[in-house]
């Protein structure tokens, strides 16, 4: 829900986390959906949309989390991006949408420098749901990073119960069999090489 002020010729709704929506009296307070408030002519606070204004109202809480789950977060140039010992991460803030969407680059030599996040190509993260919390997104990272250390051990220790288990598993397994294809014929042609 967002807040408006019935008496502001301003015409402006906010998050109701927004310190501007916390100055609203009582009595010319007055909740709509965004989609409403946007059809009755209101437009957004720029104070408390878009990735800057969500991430410095939730700070505290993000890095909190980020902290007890071993995850980096910078933001830099309106994008998030969440750095863990096997991948990065880079969620963008959809204003047009009011969402989320998650980007993901793998890699597995330890964490990216800052310098080293903006580069290189992501994919979008397609078995995630948009979301409107940057804190679900997190949630997400930390329980696909941890299938993703269990997979690099053995893809069989990986859980296969859920049908969303059971996908990335399958998942897993045909990556794994790719990675044992290309060991294969790196070592016929080592010998053929040799011979």
């Amino acid at each position: 829900m967002r807040v408006v002020s019935m008496q502001s010729k301003a015409k402006v709704y906010h998050r109701e986390e927004c310190r501007y929506a916390k100055k609203i009296l009582p009595k010319n307070r007055m909740q709509l959906s965004s989609e409403a408030a946007e059809k009755a002519g209101y437009h957004i606070c720029p104070y408390c949309d878009g990735m800057d204004a969500l991430f410095r109202m939730k700070k505290e809480q993000i890095l909190k989390y980020a902290r007890k789950n071993h995850m980096e977060v910078d933001l830099l140039n309106h994008v998030l991006y969440v750095r863990t010992d096997v991948g990065c991460w880079k969620m963008i803030y959809s204003m047009s949408e009011h969402r989320f969407l998650l980007y993901h680059k793998n890699y597995m030599q330890g964490v990216l420098s800052l310098d080293e996040v903006e580069e290189g190509a992501y994919h979008r993260q397609r078995d995630v749901p948009f979301s409107k919390s940057i804190e679900k997104y997190l949630f997400y990272i930390s329980k696909h990073d941890a299938a993703r250390k269990i997979e690099m051990i053995d893809y069989r220790l990986l859980p296969n119960r859920t049908k969303k288990e059971k996908r990335y598993f399958a998942s897993a397994r045909a990556r794994s069999n790719r990675r044992s294809q290309r060991r294969l014929e790196e070592l016929f042609t080592m010998i053929e090489q040799g011979a």
